[in-house]
């Protein structure tokens, strides 16, 4: 039986996506996988053993020694400690889905493509010049930590009659809104914002607002998931609209209020079924070359999830590329075949790659 080590940020004898890896491991025993979950601290090297863990049917975790993985999936979506990188880049671990990259190097990367360059927003690191030059260019901005998750930190910028508005969510996921009579104001606003709210140290990147308000008053966006599945290759399992309350300046489903929907019947009620098939296949179309341009550049990857932009006029825009994307969109919309899909996919590649071990991952 081949042994897929899960590796992730653990409190105690909790996980931080507890509900999420319960799923992953009952998926796992349907295809006669011994899957279990590990902190970096949980790993003995000299032994080639690894502490895990394994959900309990009260709700609890059990913990217990495991073999050595075969394959090692990374969960670490935040909490990146010194000995954690030290592990993960030891090369003691075979790891199905290696590092990507910056927000920043990323979106660079997809502007110098000639083939991805129509679908991606004006988008620059963050600098009080760069702040006033695009305002006065675009009348939406939109302020992203370039390491950030979850949609915190975030701040949507307009332009107003009365000067400049903003809406912000914290660190610590609270969400406000505040005005400016001057560019010159908000911009000192910005420049504030940046030291107090960076993540781990990082950047700011400004980023092109796009009139996404197919509801008055409501953002939405797509989140699409593209993995690679049983065979080595990539398919698209799942595709569902996010949409932002009312003041909230972004669509993340963490946030309260925020909802998601499936993405016909919303897309159809706006722009109709013929070009909601055409909106689709481009979305499909967007992803596909968007992991060709990365595997070219950075090697072999394993899954993501595609924060794709509909404006009102049906233009596709990719905003953002998540390497370990939150499923539980498809959960919330009721498709849970799919969402069970997008689950299995990391195990079913993770076997692939222990199969043909002289692959590289």
């Amino acid at each position: 039986m081949l042994n897929i080590g899960v590796m992730a940020r653990r409190k105690g004898k909790s996980f931080f996506e507890s509900g999420y890896f319960r799923h992953l491991h009952k998926e796992g025993e349907k295809l006669g996988l011994n899957v279990y979950f590990f902190g970096h601290e949980d790993v003995h090297v000299t032994k080639r053993l690894v502490d895990g863990y394994v959900p309990e049917r009260n709700g609890g975790w059990v913990k217990k020694p495991f073999p050595w993985p075969d394959i090692v999936i990374d969960r670490y979506r935040s909490g990146w400690t010194p000995s954690f990188k030290k592990l993960r880049n030891s090369g003691l671990l075979r790891i199905a889905n290696p590092k990507f990259t910056t927000k920043n190097r990323a979106t660079k990367l997809f502007l110098d493509t000639n083939s991805m360059s129509k679908w991606i927003p004006e988008t620059r690191p963050y600098h009080s010049s760069a702040f006033k030059e695009m305002i006065k260019t675009h009348p939406i901005l939109y302020l992203k930590p370039a390491n950030g998750t979850g949609g915190a930190g975030v701040v949507q910028i307009r332009k107003r009659d009365y000067g400049i508005s903003a809406q912000f969510r914290t660190r610590a996921m609270k969400v406000g809104k505040n005005r400016f009579p001057t560019i010159e104001k908000a911009a000192a606003a910005m420049n504030r914002w940046v030291k107090k709210e960076n993540i781990r140290g990082g950047t700011f990147l400004l980023q092109q607002g796009l009139d996404l308000e197919l509801v008055q008053g409501r953002w939405a966006d797509i989140r699409l998931f593209i993995q690679k599945n049983g065979s080595g290759n990539w398919e698209v399992t799942g595709i569902g609209v996010r949409q932002a309350a009312a003041g909230s300046p972004n669509t993340n489903l963490i946030a309260k209020g925020n909802k998601g929907y499936p993405f016909q019947s919303f897309m159809a009620k706006h722009f109709g079924e013929e070009k909601t098939r055409q909106i689709r296949l481009e979305c499909e179309e967007l992803a596909h070359e968007t992991v060709r341009v990365i595997e070219n550049r950075f090697g072999s990857m394993m899954e993501f999830g595609m924060d794709i932009g509909i404006d009102r006029s049906g233009n596709v825009w990719l905003l953002e590329v998540n390497p370990k994307p939150c499923k539980d969109i498809m959960w919330k919309i009721g498709e849970y075949q799919n969402y069970l899909q997008t689950v299995r996919r990391p195990l079913q590649y993770a076997k692939y790659l222990a199969d043909n071990a002289s692959g590289t991952p």
